[in-house]
């Protein structure tokens, strides 16, 4: 009994872990949508997103990387999909966008994405 209880904290645990590191990378998509760092992308847009990621510690600037898969439901951009490339900054230790493309015309377009010059402040 003992061990079905510490296996369902455990399990507890790693849900919430998830979470809360899904809701990192919706907040940084949300931010760089709102500063104008996504080209073409209005920060008027509302969207439903389906976080995601990739194991293990990658090289180079970034210590994960994940993103999110959206779907604009209401904005200028209604209908549209977009995919948006997130890298966990080994300098600031927050998440940033580095990347997004677009579903248009049956195809993946690339969006520009400017990056944060500077940290951004909580």
């Amino acid at each position: 009994m003992k061990k079905i209880i510490i296996s369902s904290a455990l399990a507890a645990l790693c849900i919430i872990a998830f979470g809360c590191a899904s809701i990192k990378r919706l907040e940084a998509t949300a931010d760089a949508i709102h500063e104008g760092l996504v080209a073409g992308l209005s920060s008027s847009n509302h969207f439903d997103a389906i976080p995601w990621s990739f194991p293990g510690k990658p090289l180079g600037p970034y210590t994960k990387l994940g993103g999110l898969t959206a779907s604009v439901t209401d904005g200028p951009d209604s209908g549209r999909t977009y995919v948006f490339f997130l890298g966990k900054s080994r300098e600031t230790k927050d998440w940033e966008v580095f990347s997004s493309m677009k579903w248009q015309d049956g195809k993946w377009e690339l969006v520009p994405v400017t990056l944060p010059q500077a940290p951004r402040k909580k």
